[in-house]
């Protein structure tokens, strides 16, 4: 295997791993199919980092905050940091209609699309760094989407089962 054709197999490897599904549910699959009964349970003792109860909306606006504050830190070279962890978290509790959970999931959706995006664009230097923060690389900030989708991911389902 060349090297041209090692690059496009981590490429596809990396999508697949923004996608989900390999090991866990995908995002697309345990988001839709989340049951609509259940977007504003929460449990008394669990709270954000802000205060405010953790329960499905919460997990999914922050997912949400996240994903596209690593998309404009690689995107961005005046990129300026949210406020940690206030800009991380919705800071009131919300109760979600059915229709702003389905919105929400639409944002979601075109923010891994932008994400993929990357991924697939043949003249994207995965491991180059990036001119504003030398210590970091896109392909570092991809992972990172992932792995953070992941555990937030998880939690999302320990939700279906209340």
């Amino acid at each position: 295997m060349n090297q041209k054709e090692r690059e496009q197999v981590l490429r596809e490897e990396l999508e697949a791993l923004l996608e989900g599904g390999n090991a866990h549910d995908g995002w697309q699959h345990k988001l839709k199919e989340f049951p609509m009964e259940k977007i504003n349970t929460s449990l008394p003792a669990l709270r954000t980092p802000t205060g405010t109860p953790l329960n499905p909306w919460a997990l999914l606006v922050h997912m949400c905050i996240c994903v596209k504050d690593i998309l404009d830190f690689v995107q961005q070279r005046d990129y300026n940091p949210l406020p940690f962890p206030a800009g991380y978290w919705p800071t009131e509790h919300e109760a979600p209609s059915p229709a702003e959970w389905t919105r929400k999931i639409e944002s979601f959706s075109l923010l891994m699309a932008e994400a993929v995006q990357l991924v697939q664009d043949q003249r994207t230097d995965l491991f180059s760094e990036l001119p504003h923060a030398p210590e970091y690389s896109l392909y570092r900030e991809l992972l990172l989407i992932a792995d953070h989708n992941a555990y937030h991911l998880g939690q999302l389902g320990l939700f279906e089962e209340l």
